[in-house]
């Protein structure tokens, strides 16, 4: 009976450890197999393929590596938004050995990230009233912070229940 409780325990705490803290290389394994396969596709243009490949690698097995290689990937294909987040995400790792020695070409990729984007910020209103960018809700009223869009024209909608929609191209 006393056996019992100590290989409970290793057996919660094999269950609860990250693969790479147990030793379990397959999963750290599986997803840089899944980035190389992803970074063959982006030399062979197949943005959308490889972005795929990368977010299977980081679900597998999280990395500022595999994070990185989204947001790379979804800079390629005008994803502005998402791959500014998931690049600064990775950037945050700035102790990671990868981001390290990558550093250079990841702040250049911001940089261009950075340069397709503005922030959007709309004021007054109905409180509760939903914004919408592009037919995609983005906000409620009073929005706390200015959100982050692609810059270029898009239509800015606000409604709320009992009140006519309001429709502008930004």
């Amino acid at each position: 009976m006393r056996l019992l409780l100590p290989i409970a325990a290793i057996a919660w705490i094999l269950a609860v450890l990250p693969a790479w803290a147990r030793g379990d290389s397959s999963s750290v394994d599986e997803a840089d197999r899944l980035i190389d396969r992803g970074l063959t596709l982006r030399e062979q243009g197949e943005d959308a393929a490889a972005l795929e490949l990368f977010e299977r690698a980081n679900l597998r097995s999280p990395s500022p590596r595999a994070l990185a290689q989204v947001a790379l990937a979804e800079q390629a294909l005008g994803r502005w938004v998402d791959a500014e987040d998931h690049l600064r995400a990775a950037l945050g790792a700035a102790q990671d050995a990868w981001i390290a020695g990558h550093r250079l070409a990841l702040d250049k990729a911001l940089d261009i990230i950075e340069h397709r984007l503005g922030h959007l910020e709309v004021t007054g209103g109905v409180p509760g009233a939903e914004v919408l960018l592009d037919g995609h809700p983005i906000a409620r009223l009073p929005m706390a912070v200015p959100v982050r869009a692609v810059v270029g024209t898009a239509v800015v909608e606000v409604r709320a229940p009992g009140h006519l929609p309001v429709k502008r191209p930004v």
